[in-house]
């Protein structure tokens, strides 16, 4: 009997119960999916469809406070390495002892750090327009952190809400990287809740805070570094990646064992133009001995 996909679990880690959409053979080789910042889950829609499902199984998860996953309680925050702990737990519920990471944006930052961190499981690493965190000079920490202090204080403001489905889409299509209707929609399906006149964002407000610490650009070279497992960066031709990024060269002269292809798209390149093209080379990655 033909699967279908995807379907939606739930894991509970201990921490926070993650929600996550389960894609492909229960049997076959196991893959977690990281998306990006203000994303979720479904942004793997449009690549997965492209994938042997036969042969590997993804598990995209929610990363906490967005979509369907858990907040974080009061008086806690979503500290980058927060979300690698989470990403541990939520393996850790799932049994795996060996498995591929793939990750876009935010989600290619944690991917990498968690790599780094058990380079025995790790079999192999894929980066979609993503190589390594935010960083900012050390001079800048003391103001970063007060500011950061400063909202943790103040609060979140109002959540933004909108009368329609349509109009949070056109919402997000003016947002980070550009989308078309369709991409946005199905990120923003997976974000939003109903209320009374209309819906609003069911992600956690305090994403957009600003962070305590950021790392300086010496930290993540050392992350970088420490990456043992064949690695694949996929770069939008028009993404935050493209050729002439500042920290770029630096960067992938850290990863060993690096190969870097570039594509048609921007920062959202899994998901359009071509998910397809995106897809054939990670699986023409993946077929290769790791």
């Amino acid at each position: 009997m033909a699967l279908s996909y995807p379907v939606e679990i739930r894991l509970s880690t201990g921490r926070l119960e993650l929600a996550a959409r389960h894609w492909g053979n229960p049997a076959a080789e196991p893959v977690l999916a990281i998306h990006g910042w203000l994303d979720n889950a479904a942004s793997f829609d449009f690549l997965l469809l492209h994938f042997d499902l036969e042969r590997y199984q993804v598990v995209a998860l929610d990363l906490p406070g967005h979509g369907w996953s858990d907040h974080r309680p009061p008086g806690e925050s979503y500290h980058l390495l927060e979300y690698v702990r989470d990403i541990v737990a939520a393996v850790e519920t799932l049994g795996w002892t060996n498995y591929r990471l793939l990750g876009h944006s935010l989600g290619g930052s944690l991917a990498m750090l968690a790599a780094c961190a058990y380079p025995e499981r790790i079999r192999q690493l894929v980066l979609l327009d993503a190589l390594g965190p935010l960083t900012g000079p050390e001079e800048n920490g003391p103001a970063l952190l007060r500011q950061a202090l400063d909202k943790s204080i103040q609060g979140s403001s109002r959540m933004a809400s909108y009368p329609d489905f349509d109009a949070a889409v056109a919402a997000r299509q003016k947002g980070i990287g550009a989308l078309s209707e369709d991409a946005a929609a199905t990120i923003v399906e997976r974000n939003l809740q109903q209320i009374e006149g209309g819906v609003k964002w069911r992600t956690d407000p305090r994403l957009r805070w600003p962070s305590y610490q950021r790392m300086t650009e010496g930290q993540v070279a050392a992350y970088l570094k420490a990456i043992q497992c064949p690695t694949l960066l996929i770069a939008g031709e028009q993404g935050m990646l493209k050729p002439g990024h500042p920290r770029m060269e630096s960067r992938l002269a850290c990863i060993s064992n690096l190969r870097l292809e570039y594509v048609e798209g921007a920062h959202h390149l899994h998901m359009e133009p071509r998910p397809d093209l995106v897809a054939k080379l990670i699986m023409d990655f993946y077929a290769e001995p790791a």
